[in-house]
């Protein structure tokens, strides 16, 4: 008796739970910076420079459909398989130096922090001398959203989307 009341109780529960997506709400403690005091703002991409690639962080507040990253300092050679893109089926593509990414589905990468791509790179003068040259943040219907790029390295904000 006491295992069909305990089935019972939770059969409703997960009746009456919502359900969440998944790779959403868990991404934020997955790929967390870990050190938000060093990147300032709300919405505003920073990249991490690690041996042989980088990590491109996200921090938003609103809905993200597509987005466009030029480097300078660096080589791109392939994008890897984790980050939020790849992980919720993104298109992902890029070459030497510039990240293009949206969803054929129309999906966005929603309010939150995110580790958004890897990528395998070689450096060219370091790691220290890489810096993203232009971004391209874009909401639903391909709007222009206001983003600013921290450059870690030189701790400022070195480069701002338009929004029109």
């Amino acid at each position: 008796m006491k295992k069909i009341l305990l089935l019972s109780i939770l059969s409703l529960k997960f009746l009456c739970a919502t359900y969440t997506a998944p790779n959403t709400s868990d991404w934020t403690s997955r790929f967390n910076s870990n050190n938000d005091s060093i990147i300032p703002g709300t919405n505003v991409v920073w990249v991490k420079c690690n041996n042989e690639s980088v990590d491109i962080f996200l921090r938003n507040t609103i809905d993200v459909y597509g987005v466009q990253f030029e480097f300078e300092g660096v080589v791109f050679q392939k994008i890897k398989d984790d980050g939020f893109l790849k992980e919720n089926n993104f298109e992902v593509s890029h070459n030497d130096k510039m990240l293009l990414s949206f969803s054929f589905q129309g999906k966005s990468i929603p309010p939150g922090e995110h580790k958004i791509a890897s990528v395998d790179v070689n450096y060219i003068s370091g790691k220290n001398y890489v810096s993203m040259k232009s971004l391209v943040m874009a909401g639903k219907g391909g709007t222009a959203l206001d983003f600013t790029y921290y450059d870690i390295n030189k701790k400022q904000i070195t480069a701002r989307t338009i929004k029109k």
